[in-house]
């Protein structure tokens, strides 16, 4: 879960949380600057057998990664 309290900050550092965005990543990566998040790594193949990630910043400072088959 994503949580918010006192001794919580939001930062680049640590485990990264991967999203499922199935069946094609670019679908939910192309509204994330809109919605006022920030592209770190665009879409990119992890292996055929894997398919692909990208990872963004959310609007507070936290990473975050997607995931798809395509």
């Amino acid at each position: 879960a994503i949580v918010k309290g006192k001794d919580y900050t939001p930062g680049e550092i640590g485990p990264v949380i991967y999203l499922n965005a199935d069946p094609d990543l670019t679908t939910v990566q192309n509204k994330i600057e809109a919605a006022g998040g920030k592209i770190i790594q665009i879409k990119k193949l992890i292996s055929k057998e894997h398919g692909y990630m990208a990872l963004f910043n959310d609007t507070e400072g936290n990473r975050l990664a997607l995931w798809s088959n395509k």
